[in-house]
Order: structure tokens, then sequence, then C-alpha cells
């Protein structure tokens, strides 16, 4: 599903998904390998070339302008990816909840389907660190 997400995406929105990807990334004041690795990964699906991991668009024109162009479906596909993004190192701290609250909002997401989209982006990445420690001991 999300390859075929990715490839129905326009330019514009392809853009401004990969800038919103490396906020999220830096939401923390810190950009781990696996975030990057992430970007990468998406970068590369969606046929974009990434050459800096900075961002030249100010945040509110890359939510704004999401926001504009996506519709309801294609916004929780983006904020779910966000999600993962902020999950892949292993815990959600404060300011990436923080963060995700204001993607949420700016993406017009309710209150309720965040809400529920951020406890399982957590149960996952709770029962994926759990599956871990499993394999690692």
């Amino acid at each position: 599903m999300l390859e075929n997400y990715f490839e129905n995406l326009n330019v514009t929105q392809k853009n401004m998904f990969v800038a919103l990807s490396k906020y999220a990334a830096m939401s923390n004041h810190r950009l781990d390998q696996a975030e990057k690795d992430a970007i990468d990964a998406w970068c590369e699906m969606m046929s974009i070339k990434t050459e800096s991991y900075q961002v030249e668009i100010p945040l509110d024109k890359v939510l704004s302008e999401l926001n504009a162009s996506c519709d309801d479906i294609i916004k929780k596909v983006i904020f779910s990816e966000i999600l993962s993004i902020l999950a892949v190192d292993g815990e959600i701290d404060d300011d990436e909840l923080a963060f995700a609250e204001n993607v949420s909002k700016s993406l017009e997401i309710s209150k309720t389907d965040a809400d529920e989209m951020i406890t399982i982006c957590i149960r996952i990445m709770n029962d994926y660190n759990a599956l871990n420690v499993v394999i690692y001991r």
C-alpha cells in the first residue's frame, strides 16, 4: 500500500513529505542513523534525490502545503509515516510527541484519530523493543 501511496503523490507533495520527515527526525534535536536510513529509503522509493538532511522550507509552509493538497486518507498516511520516523530509534520523547501533535493539528487530523494512531505506534514500538530483548538474550 505505501509504495502505491508514494507513487501517487505529486512532485510537490513528495518534496513536502521529505521535508516534513527531516523536521520529524530533528524534532528531538539529534539525527540518528536509523532516521537517515528511513529518509533515504523514502527518497529512493519516490525517486527523489536528497543531498542533505537540512530543510530549507519553513515547517509551517510544509504543513500548509500538505494540508491544502492532500485528502484526509493521505494526511493520515503521512502522519503514520511521521510517527514511524519518530519511533525508529526505539523511543518517542516529549519533544517528539509535541511535534506529532503539531503535525496532526496542522493536517487537521481529529484528536481522537491522532491519539489512537500515536497509541498504536507506541504499542508497536514497545512490542518491537520487547522482541529485540528476546532475540538478543
